[in-house]
């Protein structure tokens, strides 16, 4: 007689979600990036269904969709004898995405009478209010991909800089000249890489070269447009303040150093958030 069964879900970074009884387990490897298929290639979903007690499901079906409202649904094949389930999923275009889930026909109980068997679907999903999904890309090229994250870098390295010198202004009362040089490299640095090769890459994956809030929904855009805001607000607010004090051989305004710090703290932040974290609505 199969209870129910359980659903245990491993996922990189090897997060594990259990649904109901241990009797039964499917374990589903899962990319939480989602980026593991190139557009114009299909994508195979494949499951490992075990048994503790009793039969395994009956049937295994994958249940897909683009916008989580009208969904299709295609049997997974399975592999000889084993537990062991695959489907594809179709094709989509650059910066398309595959929503999907696990529905597998198991035999319970009757509630009417608990000595009859009837079949009940069971639908398991990666958490309580999200589905797994899939995003199709393009090809970026080496070189530009490579020429990005080597901006960025360097830009984290100039921000490094700032913090040092601005705690060095704290400290020592001193002129302000390198702290403000190297926030305006350091921003410069990072508005290339964000604003000019960033979208470029983006157009060649996605299909979409730029797009933050209010214009889209884009959260790798976004938190570099705050953080391009706020370096360059700082530059602006500060400029005459900070070439008056050289100019007079005196110490810089006291906010200023504590400003950069804060941004650079901000910064840090910004650059610990995953690449373009997905939000399922």
């Amino acid at each position: 007689m199969l209870i129910p069964a359980s659903l245990v879900l491993t996922a990189r970074p090897y997060k594990k979600v259990s649904i109901g009884s241990p009797s039964l387990s499917l374990v589903h490897l899962f990319d939480r990036d989602a980026r593991d298929c190139f557009a114009g290639e299909s994508h195979t979903v494949v499951a490992t269904i075990k048994g503790d007690e009793g039969p395994l499901p009956l049937s295994v079906e994958l249940e897909y969709s683009r916008d989580r409202k009208t969904w299709d649904r295609k049997p997974m094949s399975r592999a000889a004898d084993t537990g062991i389930v695959a489907a594809e999923l179709p094709t989509l275009k650059k910066g398309e995405r595959w929503f999907y889930r696990f529905v597998l026909s198991l035999l319970t109980p009757s509630k009417d009478d608990p000595r009859k068997l009837q079949i009940q679907n069971t639908t398991f999903r990666l958490d309580a209010t999200n589905d797994f999904y899939v995003t199709f890309e393009g090809r970026v090229p080496p070189f530009l991909m490579l020429l990005h994250v080597s901006l960025m870098i360097a830009a984290l390295i100039l921000f490094f800089h700032v913090f040092h010198y601005s705690v060095d202004t704290l400290v020592n009362k001193s002129i302000p000249g390198k702290m403000f040089v190297y926030s305006s490299f350091g921003t410069a640095v990072f508005c290339i890489s964000a604003f000019i090769i960033g979208p470029i890459a983006s157009e060649y994956a996605f299909g979409a070269p730029f797009g933050p809030w209010p214009i889209g929904t884009d959260i790798t855009d976004t938190k570099s447009l705050v953080m391009a805001i706020l370096w360059i607000s700082a530059l602006i607010c500060y400029y005459k303040p900070v070439r008056k004090a050289e100019a007079l051989g005196a110490p810089s305004p006291v906010l200023l150093p504590w400003l950069n710090i804060g941004l650079m703290i901000l910064s840090l932040v910004v650059y610990l958030i995953p690449h373009s974290v997905f939000i399922q609505n």
